[in-house]
């Protein structure tokens, strides 16, 4: 007896060890949460692009826990499977959503080891961490893939733009100028012999040049509104707001907040202040239903630019329109970064933030 208990105390070792390979080889990494945690952050890691991000991360989970199929489904930009490890032979055990920052931005989705095996409490634990690690991951590759299309839209929108300049100055400016040039060494020619038709001719060349001049002007309001340099930034804005509350039948009270004096801003920030609160307020008057509103600068080593009104707020099924996708691409042009925050009857914040180079 003493000898077969002491056999059994030499074996209990080696039997929770070959317990624990048992386990490790039908579940995984479940009960070493620290290791699989540790196994997907350094795997993400290593990974370069986007692709090879989510790849790394479905492959370790379905290591970590010996599943034959594990799937990543993002919400947006494009929704749809974005990173898939083996096959759902035995079907699907559990879907979990993928949430970061209070925004759903994709969906876990983990095959069952046999049919109609479910996952386990331990396996749950471990999916718990894998979530957070997972939903922080999707969230950045959704962004940077946002920051993309964001900066491929600029440069597409930038030469649009100049290509519709190079348009305008050669289809139009060049020839209205090039036939006023004409009309009037017409009307030189008849100065003497026909002083009636001079007159006409002049009225002509004259008519012909102040079509140019606002074609002019308004070639000039595309590069930089003309307010930044006759009111500065401060004025102007307080400009455009001034229009919200005049005419109209929904006329907002709205308030400009800003440092007085104003420091030194870079042409490249004050058109994008401009710019995107031009464009906030013109969505403020179309849509928020809103009785008063206020655009607030301030400056901390970076510029934070936030319009604010008291209107319905954004619907909770929202799709981002001309407007903000504007002010998105502006802001990403500069390196900032921009939220939104809104509810249903308690009005919408539009939160910008810019760089501003070190003096």
């Amino acid at each position: 007896m003493p000898a077969t208990a002491l056999v059994a105390i030499a074996f209990e070792p080696l039997r929770g060890r070959l317990q624990r390979s048992v386990n490790r080889l039908l579940y995984g990494q479940r009960d070493e949460p620290y290791a699989a945690i540790s196994s997907l952050g350094r795997r993400l890691g290593e990974a370069i692009g986007q692709t090879e991000v989510l790849s790394a991360m479905v492959d370790t989970i379905a290591d970590a826990l010996r599943l034959p199929y594990v799937a990543v489904e993002l919400t947006e930009p494009v929704a749809g499977l974005a990173a898939v490890h083996g096959s759902p032979a035995a079907g699907i055990a559990l879907r979990l959503p993928l949430v970061h920052g209070g925004e759903r931005v994709g969906t876990l989705i983990l095959g069952a080891r046999a049919h109609g095996e479910a996952l386990g409490e331990a396996d749950r634990r471990l999916l718990e961490d894998f979530v957070r690690h997972a939903a922080a991951a999707v969230s950045g590759v959704a962004l940077s893939s946002e920051v993309q299309r964001s900066r491929e839209r600029l440069v597409s929108a930038r030469e649009e733009e100049r290509r519709r300049l190079s348009g305008d100055l050669h289809d139009g400016l060049g020839p209205t100028l090039a036939g006023a040039i004409l009309t009037i060494e017409a009307a030189r020619g008849l100065v003497t012999r026909d002083p009636a038709a001079v007159d006409d001719l002049l009225d002509r060349a004259a008519a012909s040049i102040e079509t140019t001049v606002a074609d002019v002007r308004r070639l000039v309001y595309g590069l930089r509104p003309p307010a930044l340099d006759q009111l500065g930034l401060i004025g102007a804005l307080r400009q455009q707001a001034s229009t919200l509350s005049t005419g109209g039948e929904r006329q907002v009270a709205c308030d400009v907040l800003a440092p007085d004096p104003m420091p030194p801003l870079p042409a490249a920030v004050e058109v994008a202040v401009f710019r995107i609160a031009q464009e906030a307020l013109t969505n403020l008057a179309r849509h928020a239903q809103a009785r008063t509103a206020s655009v607030r600068i301030t400056i901390d080593g970076a510029l934070h630019l936030e319009i604010r009104d008291d209107g319905v707020g954004l619907p909770a099924e929202r799709h981002a329109g001309v407007g903000l996708i504007s002010i998105r691409e502006r802001t990403a042009e500069l390196g900032g970064s921009f939220d939104i925050d809104s509810a249903p009857n308690c009005g919408t914040t539009v939160s910008v933030r810019l760089p501003l180079p070190a003096v």
